[in-house]
């Protein structure tokens, strides 16, 4: 994350605004602080009324993830992402189908973490296509609402449970 913020310094329509008081807060805070990054702004939390707040004035959802990683990881902020209609940015590991699964129903795009260049190359897109942007929100929460209510959880539960009976 910190390499792909300092990557996009000179880009001057991309803002990264990072949320979240993790494990490796300290950390990610030093390098702000010691780099003196001016493209983004750290914010150690804030509640869930205005995180959605902030999502609403938002371009593009960004999900990165440890490409250590070796079980699937389905971060839940992507349905807040598909909620609000952000396009989805993610780098991932190879164990997580969540990039993949946004490139194919045209909500996101998708990059092995680590591959700084090609994610950028994925910031420097959406960060450039308003019309894209719009587009892939929509595909988003199109996806959301055909996948992930309250009635198609149950009916997939149920599905798996009749299924074992």
């Amino acid at each position: 994350m910190l390499d792909i913020i300092e990557a996009n310094q000179a880009n001057r329509n991309a803002f990264f605004i990072i949320v979240g008081s993790g494990t490796e807060f300290p950390k990610v805070k030093r390098r702000f602080d010691e780099n003196k990054i001016k493209n983004s702004i750290l914010i150690p939390e804030m509640p869930k009324s205005e995180y959605n707040q902030l999502l609403q004035s938002c371009d593009v959802g960004l999900i990165l993830l440890d490409r250590r990683f070796t079980i699937p990881n389905y971060p839940s902020r992507l349905l807040s992402y598909l909620e609000y209609k952000l396009p989805v940015i993610a780098a991932t590991d190879n164990a997580t189908d969540i990039g993949r699964i946004a490139e194919e129903n045209g909500y996101g795009l998708w990059s092995l973490s680590g591959d700084i260049e090609k994610t950028n190359q994925h910031i420097s897109l959406l960060s450039n296509d308003s019309e894209l942007r719009m587009k892939m929100g929509e595909l988003g929460y199109k996806f959301l609402k055909e996948n992930y209510t309250i009635d198609n959880s149950y009916d997939v539960i149920m599905k798996h449970l009749y299924k074992t009976n």
